[in-house]
């Protein structure tokens, strides 16, 4: 996709409190271009590729690189994270 400059996916869970809860798919992308932008239609591929390939559909998340890279932890980027707390 020409209009995604980087991606991260993120596995976690609905209610981040409860182990036991349904696990959720985000997928946060870094457009080129402002993150103001209408990005309606490249949300909709997104979650279409994702459904087909995965049979999940994510939640996708729209925000500017630097804040991706942020959240990612900066210079050690991880393309996919496992954020789901562990059973006691």
């Amino acid at each position: 996709m020409g209009e995604v400059e980087e991606v991260q996916v993120e596995i976690a869970k609905e209610n981040m409190d409860d182990p036991y809860s349904m696990d959720v798919l985000n997928v946060y992308v870094a457009p080129h271009g402002s993150p103001d932008a209408n990005y309606g239609t490249l949300i909709s591929e997104i979650k279409r590729i994702t459904k087909n390939s995965t049979e999940v559909t994510p939640k996708v998340f729209i925000m500017p690189f630097e804040k991706l890279m942020e959240k990612a932890g900066g210079m050690k980027f991880m393309e996919i994270s496992d954020v789901r707390p562990k059973p006691a």
